[in-house]
C-alpha cells in the first residue's frame, strides 16, 4: 500500500515489481476492470501463468525474507504490526506472496471494453448520482474503477483534486443507509454500492488516496457501515480494506488510524442502533453449521477475523489491547474461532487468510 496498484485484498501486500496493464481509451478493449477472471475465461497464456505459479517453488529463505519486506513496506504497516508478521514462517510469508501474485494474474487476465471518460467527466457523473438509475450508476463506476487502476497515476490525482474521493465517499454512505440490512443479494442498489466501493479501494490503493482517507474520520465512518450490507464479497472488500488502514500510521482528524476504525464502530452502533459497538461485526462471524458453510461465507469470516486480529494487535499500550479483546470475548468472539481458523482443511484456498489468525488465538 502507498503505490500505485498495491493491493488491499486480502493480509499482505503485493508483488512490487509487477508492472500493471494500462486500458485504452476510445472504446478498445482494456485488459483490466479490477475484477476476476473466471478459469474458464482465461486464455491459454493466462492459465500458464497461473499453473507455473502454483507449482512455483519457494526461493532461499534470505530471498523470501526481502521479498516479505517490500510487501510490509508498500502496505505502510506500523513497527508493531511488522513485528507480528517477521515472526510468520518462511513457507507462511511465501504462501501469501504467491497468492498475491496468483490474483495479479487473474486480474491482469480480464478484458473489458468500457470507454474510459476523463476525470471531469466522471465527476460530473458522480454529482448527478441521485438522479441516475442503479444500473447506469454500476457502470459508470465500473467504468471508472478501470481508469484509476490502470490509467497513468496522475490521472488518480487529478481525480483526487476534484474531490472524486468525496463524491465516492457520499455516494456509498447514500447507498449504504438506503439498502436495508437485511435486504436480498437481488437489490438493485447493491450493485453501484460494490462497485463504488471497488472505486474506494483503487483510490485507497494510492499514496495520495490513502493520505486523504487517513485525514478525514468521516470515511472510515462511512467504511464501517458498509460491513451491514447482505452481499458477502462486498463485506469481504470492505473488511480487508479497514484492517489494513487499521494498521497504517497516520491520523484521522488529530486521531491515530486505529482510533478512527475503532470510533467508527462507536459511530456504527448508534446508527444502526445495536446495543454494543463490534456487537454486528462479531454476531456476522456466527456459523449455525459448520458442516454446510460455504466458501464465501468463510472467506466472509476470514476477512472480519483479519479486521478483528487489527483492531486487538496495532495498540502498543498493553492495557489497552487487553481490554479490546475481553471486549470482543465477551461479546461471544471465541465460539467461532474454531470453525474460522479451521477452515482451510476444507478449503485450501483460505490457507493465506487462516493462517494469519494465531495472531489473536489464545493457548
Amino acid at each position: 500500500m502507498g503505490q500505485k496498484d498495491s493491493k488491499l485484498e486480502g493480509d499482505v501486500g503485493v508483488d512490487v515489481d509487477a508492472a500493471p496493464s494500462r486500458p485504452r481509451r476510445h472504446g478498445k478493449p482494456s485488459p483490466r476492470d479490477g475484477s476476476k477472471a473466471s478459469p474458464a475465461a482465461l486464455s491459454p497464456d493466462a492459465k500458464g501463468i497461473l499453473g507455473t505459479l502454483e507449482n512455483l517453488e519457494m526461493p532461499s529463505e534470505r530471498e523470501v525474507e526481502e521479498q516479505f519486506e517490500k510487501l510490509m513496506t508498500v502496505m505502510a504497516l506500523n513497527a508493531q504490526a511488522k513485528d507480528v508478521m517477521r515472526k510468520f514462517k518462511t513457507e507462511k510469508k511465501w504462501n501469501l506472496i504467491r497468492e498475491e501474485r496468483k490474483k495479479q494474474a487473474l486480474d491482469a487476465a480480464h478484458v473489458t471494453s468500457r470507454v474510459i471518460k476523463s476525470c471531469p467527466e466522471y465527476v460530473e457523473v458522480l454529482k448527478r448520482h441521485p438522479e441516475l438509475e442503479p444500473k447506469q450508476l454500476a457502470e459508470e463506476l465500473q467504468s471508472l474503477e478501470v481508469a484509476l487502476r490502470g490509467e497513468h497515476y496522475s490521472y488518480v490525482v487529478e481525480f483526487l483534486t476534484l474531490s472524486g474521493l468525496n463524491l465516492l465517499e457520499e455516494i456509498m454512505r447514500r447507498l449504504t443507509l438506503v439498502v436495508p440490512t437485511m435486504s436480498t443479494t437481488a437489490d438493485p442498489r447493491l450493485l453501484p454500492l460494490a462497485n463504488c466501493i471497488r472505486c474506494f479501494r483503487a483510490l485507497v490503493n494510492t499514496t495520495d488516496g490513502l493520505q486523504k482517507v487517513l485525514a478525514n474520520y468521516q470515511m472510515m465512518n462511512t467504511l464501517v457501515l458498509c460491513l451491514d450490507v447482505p452481499e458477502l464479497r462486498v463485506r469481504t472488500i470492505v473488511a480487508e480494506m479497514l484492517a489494513s488502514l487499521t494498521v497504517c500510521e497516520g491520523t484521522s482528524a488529530g486521531k491515530g488510524a486505529h482510533a478512527a476504525v475503532v470510533s467508527a464502530f462507536d459511530h456504527q452502533r448508534d446508527v444502526r442502533r445495536h446495543e454494543f459497538r463490534l456487537q454486528s461485526l462479531v454476531d456476522s462471524m456466527r456459523v449455525e453449521d459448520p458442516d454446510t458453510v460455504e466458501a464465501a461465507e468463510l472467506m466472509w469470516r476470514t476477512a472480519a477475523m483479519t479486521l478483528v486480529n487489527a483492531i486487538v494487535t496495532t495498540p502498543e499500550a498493553l492495557e489497552m489491547r487487553c481490554l479490546l479483546e475481553e471486549e470482543l470475548l465477551g461479546l461471544g468472539l471465541s465460539e467461532h474461532l474454531p470453525v474460522i481458523c479451521n477452515a482451510p482443511s476444507r478449503f485450501p484456498q483460505l490457507y493465506s487468510k487462516a493462517s494469519t489468525l494465531d495472531i489473536f488465538r489464545r493457548e
